[in-house]
């Protein structure tokens, strides 16, 4: 596998300490499951070290690179961080992946072809983790959506 990105959260976000399946879409989104993002491609490694990325916010945000990505033989798409002026840049020149960040030295490259199940894997893998401490999340609607959008491509 050549993108391998991981989030290490905390249980709860740091602004709203209440049961994350009362939560609005937009505090879940935002205020739970804060981390950092390690993201490693051709033997480079791109590591966040501020604690303060909301998981459900970066998943989506992958999943709309896989998107735009997967659109175009070349493209580009830019994640920008929430709570800091920091992004992580997405392209594709035809099979080739470039990932590069504001906060990291480097610039991660791998071939195209698996990122779009990569993607869907570290999805699936970083929710189920949420998913094994707070199992009632997985109605949610922002879960319950992420979800369903690794699960339209399997079919």
């Amino acid at each position: 596998m050549g993108f391998q990105p991981e989030v290490r959260p905390d249980p709860v976000g740091f602004e709203h300490r209440s049961d994350p399946g009362s939560a609005s879409a937009g505090d879940l989104l935002w205020y739970y499951f804060l981390g950092d993002v390690r993201i490693t491609a051709g033997g480079t490694e791109l590591v966040s070290k501020f604690g303060s990325i909301p998981l459900l916010h970066f998943v989506s945000g992958a999943l709309a690179a896989r998107d735009t990505l997967a659109g175009n033989s070349v493209s580009s798409y830019e994640y920008q961080l929430t709570e800091t002026d920091d992004q992580i840049t997405f392209r594709r020149n035809d099979d080739v992946l470039t990932v590069e960040c504001t906060f990291a030295p480097g610039v991660a490259t791998a071939s195209f072809g698996d990122f779009p199940s990569d993607v869907c894997s570290f999805v699936q893998r970083e929710v189920q983790k949420v998913l094994h401490d707070f199992p009632g999340l997985r109605q949610h609607p922002v879960v319950d959506g992420v979800l369903r959008r690794c699960d339209l491509e399997n079919r």
